[in-house]
């Protein structure tokens, strides 16, 4: 399967990003980064859901393995959410929230708190199918949750998430309306990613600029 992998073809894959796709080894990379940095980024409202189910959809044909594409994602959702759990870990709020005021306000925080409070260690979980809510995993590292437990909790998350919404992408996406567009549509939701990544980057330095005024 390793060889299919380096040397498959990628004749599904997207049409601006096939001459950077000599083996499907990259469009795996693609899936692997693109969803890694939705799971790290806090801010952020990163398409995943609309890259895996479209990515499901381009191994319909064979142009890409649905098997690593799964790899690949999961992989990513967990690393992206392991980052984030660190990230909670090693900070603290007053921190966050004087470098970042708009992104650690405290309705934001109740909501968090509210979820955590209800589900437990589960809302990490449930974060996954929410899109844009990805405090939890911060909040669990804030609030040192049991590094063993949050690991159980991380992987089950990613695992479901992942392989529900690509098996979605794979049998929905075999219907010929969607074969049609998939191309398109999964340029679209690349550009959409690069476009939201660099919004929140700009945002975390002009809030962490306003944060360091405003503390000065």
């Amino acid at each position: 399967m390793l060889s299919s992998i380096l040397n498959g073809t990628t004749e599904n894959a997207p049409s601006f990003l096939s001459p950077y796709l000599h083996s499907g080894l990259g469009f795996y990379l693609l899936i692997f980064v693109i969803i890694l940095l939705g799971a790290v980024f806090i801010i952020t409202v990163v398409p995943e859901n609309s890259i895996l189910f479209l990515a499901g959809a381009l191994a319909v044909n064979g142009g890409v393995s649905l098997d690593w594409v799964l790899v690949a994602s999961i992989a990513g959702a967990y690393i992206g959410y392991d980052l984030n759990y660190w990230t909670g870990r090693l900070l603290r709020l007053t921190f966050c929230r004087r470098v970042w005021p708009r992104i650690f306000h405290e309705k934001n925080v109740e909501k968090t708190r509210a979820l955590m409070e209800r589900f437990g260690p589960v809302s990490v979980v449930i974060s996954r199918f929410i899109p844009a809510v990805n405090l939890p995993p911060f909040f669990a590292g804030l609030d040192s949750m049991d590094y063993g437990r949050y690991v159980a909790v991380n992987l089950a998350g990613a695992v479901l998430w992942c392989i529900i919404t690509v098996l979605l992408g794979y049998y929905i996406g075999s219907l010929d309306i969607i074969q049609d567009y998939v191309n398109l549509l999964f340029d679209l939701a690349i550009l959409a990613t690069i476009i939201t990544l660099l919004y929140a980057v700009l945002t975390l330095v002009l809030e962490r600029g306003r944060g360091t005024v405003q503390s000065g």
